[in-house]
């Protein structure tokens, strides 16, 4: 599946994305200069992750509103439907979906990302290093992502009112962010804000077989979640 073209098409998805990149910059040059102590410049990794965390959050909402869209929108059709069967079970039905989405919001990612590590070395008085950028953008965002599609899909399988649907996810969302991210250490922090994630460059990271044991329960859970789907007729 090549990348969801509805999205691309939709104005509100390039209006999310234009204030994504200016709000993480606002709040990443506003952080940078006005909180830049010793212990939030001094390890290279804490701009790469400051930069997907922040992205996660927006990313999140994002893909709340968007694939509550495109879900919702199959329901709607009508006999002429028909016209567009294809011989796939729907779980490769819904793979393609998910799939074809992933990679406009991992593409959208890795160009925040691109913005982030321009104003780190033009910028931030921070060492800067390449290896915390693509280990934050697969174990903090990626796994994010995934979850948050998986969730809308699980959600508005129930729920046949989009604005209750998308009630609910922000709901659950703000629930994860605010609240859950406490509980069991950790084990619930969905945006990896409260779990160690530091990555030194001199004793690496603090545990990083448990950080992604728990970042693989997200991905696991966000295709659970995705795999439950509506009726659809058989293949």
């Amino acid at each position: 599946q090549s990348m969801n073209p509805r999205f691309l098409r939709s104005w509100l998805f390039w209006i999310m994305a234009v204030l994504s990149l200016a709000g993480i910059s606002a709040v990443l040059l506003t952080y940078f200069f006005t909180y830049g102590s010793l212990e939030r410049t001094a390890l290279a990794s804490h701009v790469p992750w400051l930069g997907n965390y922040l992205y996660a959050i927006i990313q999140a909402v994002i893909v709340i509103f968007l694939s509550g869209n495109f879900l919702q929108s199959d329901r709607k059709l009508d006999t002429t439907g028909v016209i567009w069967v294809r011989p796939v079970t729907n779980s490769a039905y819904i793979a393609g979906k998910v799939w074809g989405t992933m990679k406009v919001f991992f593409v959208l990612n890795i160009v925040t990302l691109l913005l982030v590590a321009y104003l780190h070395i033009a910028v931030v008085r921070s060492p800067f290093m390449l290896y915390p950028y693509v280990l934050y953008l697969f174990v903090i965002s990626l796994p994010s992502l995934i979850f948050m599609l998986g969730l809308p899909c699980f959600v508005m399988s129930f729920v046949r009112s989009r604005a209750l649907g998308y009630i609910l996810l922000l709901g659950l969302t703000a629930l994860l962010f605010y609240y859950a991210k406490d509980l069991g250490y950790g084990v619930l922090d969905l945006f990896a804000s409260v779990i160690p994630a530091t990555l030194s460059d001199i004793t690496g990271h603090a545990d990083l077989p448990l950080f992604l044991l728990q970042r693989l329960t997200f991905c696991l859970a966000g295709i659970g979640f995705s795999i439950h789907t509506g009726k659809r007729l058989p293949a």
